[in-house]
């Protein structure tokens, strides 16, 4: 597929060297992720007077490019390129920055074929400029560029390529009609932050570590903008759900620009965020234009169909006046669903004016789906059925196709990253869980594979496995149980086989056990909710070091303080309800590990902590501590990045 026409263009503007990667010489100021407005870059920041060195080389038709924004706002200041030091002057200006980023480009032909030194130099008083991702430019052959847009909680029965007959998508049903229907689409979670990581990364989510509200992308595992910002695309992203913090847990990483449209939501639930695809819009459509002639990546990722849910303008007449309670949240989320369709004809249209269409794929599809009482849940992050994971992808190639081509075969969020990189003729990284399912758009079948997802809410941890029709749920919290279901015959998951066909089942939950295994990986202590009126807290010290401390159970209140040295941690749990579990992965994977309980002041008997998994017959225990085996190296959490995450309200 990548080899489809690219357009009419003869050449293309490619990164011919990422001059903070492998140029920068010297410079008078930190290399850091800058956040105007939010607008997140990686930049070199400059204190005027300031300076910085690099070392290039120049291809022909070579350009400079970067992005610049000066603070505090309406100080004047100079920005210089000289070819070396004293040197010929390249590009001046002066200004009174009181925008936002500012994006910019200089013609280098006089150093075309080149090597050659270039000196920036920032002049004022009182002022710092931030100078983003500067890049050499220079011609290649045109590749295809892609565009993947996330429509946060979208199932895939609400669209109408997948047979929903009231009209909330006609702009996605028109790029249906023109690409490629994967009909058996699913998720690897269902909520946000582990999904997008399996989406950037490929890695099922035990092993992008993202999973739980504490946790990060994995240092070690790259995305798939860092893989195409390395292979020369330029890379950029409009977010509108702050779950995917960019920098406090890693989601900007690779990215050139990364735009977080939620700016005031912190200390606040998501729930309390309003979305509106049309900033999006706003954003990426001027960012196309300014890109047209690059082969590029752009990540879109909506949230207006998350709760609440709102009649938007001009949808009304989706929202039936006879509608109240769950039928009433339902037609409104459809009334949200159509006008984030809007939007995204906006997008297509743009596409098509500025001539991009034939050379760039979009991708539409979702994290995760959305729960209106089928089981008796609503909204998402609490199961894993077929409602939550069911989600729709649709491909729409360069240049489109003649009719909808629609494939059966399941896929999931994993194979989105490895498929679009064989599509753009990128190389994927090794070691991932997704696979390149491209041959399926040239009528290949694909080769059947087991399908994993799990969840770990405030209140539920939760596993799926399945293969062919046959779907196994496994629970771990609150309390152990298992499910069978026949998806075949039974789609909407309503009749447990578990007791009926026992054999399928315990073959299912004998090849979910090592999925479930990595990502229960650690000692796990289990707390009892408090008794009486003071809170239960529990001291940690260790003969090593703690790498990271997943809370499995969750409850608003509970506080989590892990030492400076990582030697220890103090769990407190002020609030009465359910047991909390806490794993806690440490280097050595097999050090001395030593719990002291407390209720209030007072510290409990030794005997309140028991080894082993908490059972009924566990009388007078208050602790439970046991152990599944590591197999995986974790790097800890940075001191600098706990602290980001304790600022943005997601850890106490």
């Amino acid at each position: 597929m990548a080899g489809l026409a690219c357009g009419p263009r003869p050449t293309q503007r490619v990164v011919a060297q990422r001059l903070l990667d492998a140029g920068l010489l010297a410079a008078s100021g930190p290399v850091e992720r800058v956040s105007v407005h939010g607008d997140d870059r990686r930049s070199l920041r400059l204190a005027a007077p300031g300076r910085a060195r690099f070392r290039v080389r120049v291809p022909r038709a070579g350009v400079l490019a970067f992005g610049a924004v000066a603070r505090p706002p309406e100080v004047k200041v100079t920005l210089r390129l000289r070819e070396g030091s004293g040197g010929a002057i390249l590009h001046e200006e002066s200004w009174r920055e009181t925008r936002p980023w500012s994006d910019r480009r200089v013609d280098l032909a006089r150093l075309a074929g080149r090597e050659a030194e270039l000196v920036l130099e920032v002049e004022g008083s009182g002022a710092w400029v931030a100078i983003s991702e500067p890049e050499i430019l220079g011609l290649a052959p045109p590749r295809p560029s892609a565009i993947v847009y996330v429509v946060d909680c979208l199932r895939a029965d609400r669209v109408g390529a997948y047979g929903y007959e009231r009209p909330t998508t006609p702009e996605m049903d028109r790029v249906a009609a023109a690409g490629y229907v994967f009909e058996d689409a699913h998720a690897c979670a269902t909520w946000t932050k582990p999904a997008v990581g399996c989406l950037f990364t490929g890695l099922e989510a035990p092993r992008h570590r993202a999973r739980t509200v504490d946790d990060v992308l994995a240092p070690d595992r790259r995305t798939l903008a860092d893989t195409l910002a390395a292979a020369g695309f330029e890379t950029a992203a409009w977010v509108a759900n702050p779950v995917l913090d960019g920098r406090g847990f890693g989601y900007a990483r690779g990215f050139d620009r990364y735009v977080e449209l939620a700016q005031k939501w912190k200390g606040r639930s998501v729930n309390d965020v309003n979305g509106d695809a049309a900033a999006i819009t706003e954003g990426a459509v001027p960012w196309l234009e300014a890109n047209r002639d690059r082969a590029f990546f752009l990540y879109l990722h909506s949230i207006d169909l998350h709760y609440p849910y709102d009649a938007r303008a001009g949808f009304e007449s989706l929202v039936r006046g006879d509608r109240e309670g769950l039928a009433l949240d339902s037609d409104r989320y459809d009334s949200e669903l159509a006008y984030n369709d809007r939007e995204i004809g906006k997008l297509m249209q743009a596409l098509v004016r500025l001539g991009l269409d034939r050379s760039t794929y979009v991708l539409l599809t979702a994290d995760h789906g959305e729960e209106f009482g089928e089981h008796g849940l609503t909204r998402h992050g609490h199961s894993v059925y077929e409602e939550l994971l069911h989600i729709p992808l649709l491909v729409r190639p360069p240049g489109g196709l003649p009719a909808a081509r629609r494939i059966a075969e399941p896929v999931g969020e994993i194979d989105l990253a490895p498929t679009l990189l064989a599509l753009l003729g990128v190389p994927a990284p090794a070691g991932l869980d997704g696979r390149d399912v491209g041959p399926a758009l040239r009528g290949r079948a694909l080769e059947k594979r087991t399908a994993f997802a799990e969840q770990i809410s405030s209140a539920e941890t939760l596993y799926a496995i399945r293969e062919g029709p046959l779907k196994l749920i496994q629970q771990l919290v609150p309390e152990p149980r298992e499910m069978l279901f026949d998806l075949a015959s039974d789609p909407h998951e309503r009749h447990d086989l578990r007791a009926a066909r026992p054999e399928a089942a315990a073959g299912l939950g004998a090849r979910l056990l090592p999925f479930v295994q990595e990502g229960q990986e650690g000692r796990h202590l289990v707390l009892a909710d408090p008794r009486g009126s003071k809170p239960l807290r529990a001291e940690l010290t260790i003969d090593g070091a703690i790498l990271d401390l997943v809370r499995l159970v969750i409850r608003t209140g509970d506080s989590v303080d892990i030492a400076g040295d990582r030697k220890g941690a103090r769990l407190t749990l002020p609030a009465k309800g359910v047991a909390r579990e806490f794993v806690i992965r440490t280097r050595p994977a097999d050090a001395p590990l030593r719990v002291r309980l407390f209720e209030g002041q007072r510290e409990l008997p030794a005997t309140s902590l028991v080894e082993g998994r908490p059972t009924g017959e566990s009388s007078g225990a208050r602790a439970w501590l046991y152990t599944i085996e590591n197999k995986t190296v974790i790097e800890p959490l940075s001191d600098e990045l706990r602290e980001r995450m304790r600022a943005l309200g997601y850890v106490q």
